[in-house]
């Protein structure tokens, strides 16, 4: 059997009179030519002349058994209305000649032998379970419990299979019960077995008709029969097969074989191990500014365990009605993550930190980071501070020291006039008083209560509530928005905007701003320049020593090395090209949109200076609700 089909009927092997009928049939089948007299032949015609009724010689109609003497053209022939019926399809003239076959033979069926207790409705096995049930007393509800309410017809995945084996049902019980109409006298019909095996080779079910006319009831032999003739061979439902006989369950949709379905696998996974703070919290000070802080973190030590590998659950094989394996699907084993900082542990079930430090989440990866935690003060008893990783001070900072850091540096406390150099971000949770002395550098941002008297330079930007007197260099923009938000005095260079509460105060104290350029980004433009430049010479020197050499008809051993060097140094220097060119055309860039930022304020004093690209002011008048900019080689200053 083509477990490809949706479905199949097999019809039972014939009884001897019903071999001698088949015969006689295709005997005059023969005779008859392309007209097969068949009894769908028949029910064809038998259609055909109740719709359309010709008058015989003696003006009374033609019976129903003579043929047409020329069939109309228009009208769709036997053969092409015929066919629709092996493509399970319906016909008007099949139904409208035999009605619901299912349920007429189900009657005639409880009528002619009266069983007791079969009174279910016959569509309940073959519509799904929660659209029709069976009523209470109906014999075989017990073997179709046993067989499982779930079982007894495919899932919803596979509708149109249910379908198709309705539809051929309906078209068998029409075409059976026609035999009753049209051949009264024919011999007894033996029951009728129908069997589908499921697409998925996983389902044999099988439906009985009755017999006809005290024909032969269905057998476990010709059930078997049937079966071994589909190949099918493991799953069979025996005590399901005995019932369906003894019982004589007709009209029943009936698992009698099911596979064993596969047990997918389960893929392994990884378990975390520690509780981890992904990213930073906020906290507010005793005026209510909000900063972020590292007030939270999950700290780990060598050898920690991070995350632990469940290893997978294997699939199981399962087997198809047919004997045949069914995979399901296959597990994945877990892959360890590529974590800096960690290693595996020596059985290969847990990833452990390699390092003291701390678990964070960036960038959607998980990172294992260095931290330096000081629960006090940094005082002269511990000296100044590097590290390489992470540092979190929970006291003040002392005048004269110097902390450097390759991460960030948290500071909860105060900063006296200290130095403070990280790689990342510096947050201070009260301030700085530098007394001219201090001095704060961050390749990213800076945040801090107040800044007084200092030095700033941050590549990022910079966040406070007040900035007096300090010397700040900004590579993006400054925010002096809470608290009291006030910028006086000092000199501050920003590459991109500045937004304030005030500048400057009603005693014209002088504080010059520089929008689009920093001294850094001067001073970086120069460097890249000269480096540039060197690269470029000595690549003209190489090239010449090379083009020397390749001329040269023999070398000694000293310039073949010589001739080697300078075929590896060639493409270096190239490279090294590239890559500062393309720096110094960033740099470039910044100082050429240096007139796209801009200063807004709600208070602007007099004696304030104001630089904008190629433009400068310096305001003599008060302002308020500011809004400053460049416009046609000019500052001008406009209203929010």
């Amino acid at each position: 059997m083509d477990p490809e089909k949706e479905t199949q009927v097999l019809e039972p092997e014939l009884d001897e009179q019903d071999q001698e009928t088949q015969e006689s049939r295709k005997q005059a089948s023969a005779n008859d030519g392309d007209k097969t007299q068949t009894l769908l032949y028949r029910l064809w015609l038998k259609s055909q002349q109740k719709r359309k009724p010709k008058p015989g010689r003696d003006g009374a109609e033609k019976s129903g058994e003579d043929e047409p003497d020329e069939e109309d053209a228009s009208e769709p022939t036997f053969a092409q209305q015929a066919s629709v019926i092996s493509d399970a399809k319906q016909t008007a003239w099949l139904e409208d000649s035999t009605g619901d076959g299912i349920l007429d033979l189900w009657q005639q069926w409880v009528l002619a032998y009266r069983i007791q207790g079969q009174t279910y409705d016959p569509f309940s096995e073959i519509e799904p379970a929660e659209q029709s049930e069976s009523p209470e007393g109906s014999e075989g509800d017990a073997a179709s419990e046993e067989a499982g309410q779930s079982d007894r017809l495919p899932e919803s995945s596979k509708e149109n299979e249910r379908d198709h084996m309705m539809t051929e049902l309906q078209q068998a019980a029409q075409v059976r019960r026609a035999h009753k109409q049209l051949d009264e006298g024919e011999s007894n019909k033996n029951a009728l077995l129908y069997f589908w095996l499921s697409k998925d080779v996983m389902t044999v079910w099988m439906f009985a008709f009755p017999p006809l006319n005290g024909g032969m009831e269905m057998t476990v032999d010709a059930v078997d029969a049937r079966l071994e003739s589909m190949g099918v061979n493991f799953g069979i439902n025996r005590d399901l097969i005995l019932q369906a006989v003894s019982k004589r369950m007709y009209f029943k949709l009936l698992p009698i074989a099911k596979g064993q379905p596969p047990v997918d696998g389960i893929d392994g996974r990884l378990e975390n191990c520690r509780e981890m703070t992904v990213k930073l919290e906020e906290e507010n000070d005793e005026e209510q500014n909000v900063y972020h802080s590292i007030n939270q973190i999950t700290r780990v030590v060598k050898g920690t365990p991070l995350f632990r590998a469940i290893p997978p659950v294997e699939m199981q094989m399962g087997i198809n009605v047919q004997g045949g394996p069914v995979r399901g699907k296959t597990a994945k084993p877990v892959m360890m993550p590529k974590i800096p900082n960690t290693q595996v542990s020596s059985d290969g079930s847990m990833l452990v930190s390699a390092i003291d430090g701390y678990l964070t989440f960036e960038n959607n990866h998980f990172l294992v980071k260095t931290l330096l935690v000081i629960n006090g003060d940094v005082d002269y008893s511990m000296g100044n501070l590097e590290h390489s990783g992470d540092i979190l001070i929970y006291g003040d900072v002392c005048e004269g020291l110097v902390i450097r850091s390759t991460g960030s540096v948290e500071v909860r406390g105060m900063v006296e006039s200290a130095q403070i150099y990280a790689k990342k971000n510096i947050t201070l949770g009260k301030g700085i008083n530098g007394n001219l002395t201090g001095r704060l550098e961050a390749q990213g941002d800076i945040r801090s209560n107040f800044i007084e008297n200092c030095e700033v330079i941050a590549a990022g930007d910079i966040y406070a509530s007040s900035i007096l007197w300090s010397n700040v260099s900004c590579g993006g923009s400054l925010h002096v928005t809470t608290g009291r938000g006030t910028i006086i005095g000092g000199q501050l260079a920003v590459i991109r905007n500045v937004e304030a509460k005030l500048i400057g105060n009603g005693s014209n104290r002088y504080t010059k701003f520089v929008i689009g350029s920093t001294p850094q980004i001067v001073e970086k433009q120069r460097d890249l320049e000269q480096q540039v430049a060197d690269i470029q010479k000595r690549l003209r020197e190489v090239l010449k020593d090379l083009e020397f050499l390749k001329r040269q008809k023999s070398l000694d051993e000293d310039r073949t090395r010589i001739l080697g060097k300078l075929r590896l140094e060639k493409p270096l220097l190239q490279m090294k090209e590239r890559q500062k060119l393309s720096e110094l055309g960033e740099v470039c860039e910044i100082i050429h949109n240096s007139n796209k930022g801009r200063i807004r304020c709600d208070v602007l004093y007099s004696g304030t200076s104001i630089s904008i690209g190629s433009a400068s002011i310096v305001v003599t008048s008060t302002y308020y609700k500011c809004n400053i900019y460049y416009w046609e080689d000019e500052v001008v200053i406009g209203t929010c």
